[in-house]
């Protein structure tokens, strides 16, 4: 869309074929979008961003517009390599977050079971 590609992800107006990491921020609105829509209470929700990936903060703008948007806070903490995740997880109770949104990036994703077992005893 940031491109002029398709029109829209919803109706993108014809068949496009391919694979990118760097998706723009109007899927990251989407993951945004489904994450209220599983965790419709969450007033506050920490947001994973990786400082290193070039759509990182990209990113995080727009799901912060996007909580904006509907009343909600979201709290960016960054983690761009492996010996920060306890750092960064540790912000994570003072703020009283309800949700986890975990940023687009190639670093958590490898980092998956990592993230996800820091998740489970905030």
């Amino acid at each position: 869309m940031k491109f002029g590609l398709v029109s829209s992800l919803n109706r993108p107006g014809g068949n496009a074929t391919g694979y990118s990491l760097f998706v723009g921020g109007d899927l990251e609105a989407k993951r945004f979008d489904l994450l209220h829509e599983l965790v419709p209470g969450a007033a506050v929700i920490a947001m994973l961003v990786d400082p290193n990936y070039p759509n990182g903060e990209f990113g995080a703008a727009i799901v912060q517009s996007a909580a904006r948007a509907r009343g909600l806070r979201v709290f960016p903490f960054r983690v761009g390599v492996d010996s920060e995740f306890d750092a960064g997880f540790a912000q994570i109770a003072p703020q009283g977050a309800d949700a986890l949104f975990v940023g687009d990036s190639p670093f958590f994703m490898s980092r998956r079971d990592r993230i996800a077992g820091l998740a489970t005893i905030w």
